[in-house]
């Protein structure tokens, strides 16, 4: 990430996001928007907020939504890809927002009651304070995890209080997200060397 080349000044986070069949150009905004505030996170450029936002990939099984997923980092960057979270553990949780780039919430459908206030939590975090396993005394670690989901459910969202932090994209029914074109993953990270937070 410290190497990237100057940014192009091309929008290649909508070129991506646009694999996506049936997105709207609001929709399209909103991705650049998240995947910009994970960039911005990974080079702590915003220290002050957490990313809240997920998007969540909802269609058909086989569509594509877990690869899409899993190809936003490059091949030597997806060790800091975590593909399930256990919201029952909060150590786990933590070591999560901490130890990771970005965390799949597969099956976002399949979340309890009680896991969705604990996701909420999670999400608003901007640092995690505690105490390391062979450590004496708490400490600030900084949060680097982005969070995105998938699901196969249609309607994957049952909070009665709300759900401002999910981005709804759809894959049309028969149709599926384009994982076999290349990304030039130099240039787009390099968006975020190109512009201003």
């Amino acid at each position: 990430m410290n190497k990237l080349p100057k940014w192009d000044g091309k929008n290649h986070v909508a070129a991506l996001f646009g694999r996506i069949p049936g997105l709207t150009s609001e929709q399209l905004g909103w991705c650049a928007t998240w995947f910009r505030s994970a960039v911005a996170h990974w080079l702590q450029m915003d220290m002050l907020h957490g990313n809240e936002a997920v998007p969540v990939l909802i269609g058909q099984q086989g569509c594509g939504k877990s690869t899409f997923a899993v190809r936003l980092l490059p091949e030597e960057l997806r060790q800091y890809f975590l593909d399930h979270i256990n919201f029952g553990n909060k150590f786990d949780s933590e070591m999560a927002l901490t130890h990771n780039l970005l965390v799949n919430i597969d099956e976002l459908a399949n979340i309890t009651v009680a896991q969705q206030g604990k996701l909420k939590q999670t999400l608003s975090k901007v640092k995690v304070n505690g105490r390391p396993i062979f450590g004496k005394s708490q400490a600030d670690r900084r949060r680097y995890a982005s969070f995105l989901a998938t699901t196969n459910d249609e309607h994957p969202l049952c909070d009665p209080t709300g759900s401002r932090r999910y981005l709804c994209l759809r894959v049309p029914d028969g149709e599926f997200i384009d994982n076999s074109s290349v990304i030039n993953y130099d240039q787009l990270y390099a968006v975020k060397s190109g512009e201003e937070l």
